[in-house]
């Protein structure tokens, strides 16, 4: 059994010596343009052959393929037979695809700038002294407790995390909500199900 893996899609598709690429990509939902119904005769099927055993160049393919196709590897997937077991690796141009399934591999990449939904802040407390009284969530440095909104579960979290961790923490937060306290350098994951 042959295996024709079709780039840019990455799909493998399971092939008997004797079929032609365009039977092996029609049966892998690759849907090659082909008006003539694969007799040969529009010569819209065309790919680029980069490794495997095929047949060689027909007639046919001669009278549609300009000699600078032929020496680059462009050949007809309808002329184009497997020969032999192994692997065959096809590429196919965006042009010979039919137009929905061309417009499903072409596009244009816009930049996305992902703002994570929580963000982590480092922080270090102060220990208490008998000059300073103030809780712990008052003492943490480069914070003013006033801008944020912390639940009473995340502020019963930061004593222990504080004192297990050397007077260091890491603050998580979502917008100005105090999700919770972690150990410093703790990475921070997260799941999401559709």
């Amino acid at each position: 059994m042959a295996e024709i893996v079709f780039q840019p899609f990455g799909r493998r598709v399971p092939a008997r010596p004797g079929d032609n690429l365009l039977e092996a990509a029609q049966a892998g939902g690759i849907t090659l343009s082909a008006v003539c119904g694969g007799v040969g005769v529009c010569g819209d099927c065309r790919v680029k052959v980069l490794r495997g055993a095929v047949s060689p160049i027909n007639l046919t393919e001669q009278e549609f393929l300009s000699a600078s196709e032929q020496a680059h590897g462009l050949r007809l997937a309808c002329q184009t037979e497997i020969l032999a077991d192994g692997e065959i690796l096809v590429d196919v141009p965006p042009d010979s695809l039919s137009t929905p399934q061309r417009i499903q591999i072409t596009g244009k990449e816009l930049g996305l700038a992902a703002v994570p939904a929580v963000q982590s802040h480092d922080l270090t407390g102060q220990p208490p002294s008998s000059d300073d009284l103030r809780g712990d969530w008052e003492r943490l440095d480069n914070i003013h407790p006033a801008d944020w909104a912390i639940s009473a579960p995340a502020l019963a979290e930061l004593p222990g995390t504080l004192r297990a961790n050397h007077w260091q923490v890491q603050m998580v937060t979502r917008q100005r909500e105090v999700v919770t306290f972690l150990r410093p350098g703790t990475p921070l994951l997260g799941f999401a199900v559709d």
